[in-house]
């Protein structure tokens, strides 16, 4: 049993270590500095849907600003990475939401396309994709520790977590089944 219980929190402790590799992996990219209209920009990017991070999303600076939306894809170009997006002509460059359709579950995006044009997309706002963002209003991915800390890789940081965890689990179980045999009601109670 004590196996079985070691091998399902080993598999955590690698789900949960393949989980921050790609987090780690995707948040490589670097915010980008673009001017548009005389105001400096730093300019990100969130992979994932619409929906999941609305709040944040319809709270950037081109929401409601088609034009502003255009100029800074036209200004990133593809520099925060490329993706394909259904019928779309070639790889486009981070989505701008700029509303979202007034029947609802449809998102107005504008991205930069292969052969240097500004394209407009009404995405599924469920669907996945890399949408811009300001760099301020998302976690810098690559941080300063405050001085005097060590920071924690987040994969040591995960098994460390798990192992708190594994214990807490154990002491619990091991709890319960001495409950169990001084009750005398466990299968190897003396008292059958």
């Amino acid at each position: 049993m004590g196996l079985k219980v070691g091998l399902k929190a080993a598999g955590l402790a690698l789900a949960l270590w393949v989980a921050g590799a790609s987090v780690s992996a995707a948040s490589t990219v670097r915010p980008v500095a673009v001017t548009v209209g005389g105001k400096a920009y730093s300019i990100g990017v969130y992979s994932g849907s619409f929906d999941d991070n609305a709040r944040v999303l319809s709270s950037q600076a081109w929401w409601r600003n088609p034009s502003l939306a255009q100029s800074l894809a036209l200004s990133v170009g593809n520099q925060l990475g490329s993706q394909s997006i259904g019928a779309a002509s070639g790889p486009l460059g981070a989505l701008f939401a700029t509303s979202e359709t007034t029947l609802g579950g449809e998102i107005n995006t504008w991205a930069y396309s292969a052969g240097g044009t500004i394209v407009s997309l009404r995405l599924d706002d469920l669907l996945g994709a890399n949408y811009a963002i300001a760099a301020a209003l998302w976690p810098d991915p690559d941080p300063s520790p405050l001085p005097g800390t060590t920071p924690v890789p987040l994969p040591a940081g995960a098994l460390l977590l798990l192992t708190g965890l594994g214990a807490l689990a154990l002491r619990r179980r091991y709890a319960f089944a001495a409950k169990l045999l001084l009750l005398g009601s466990h299968p190897l109670s003396p008292h059958r």
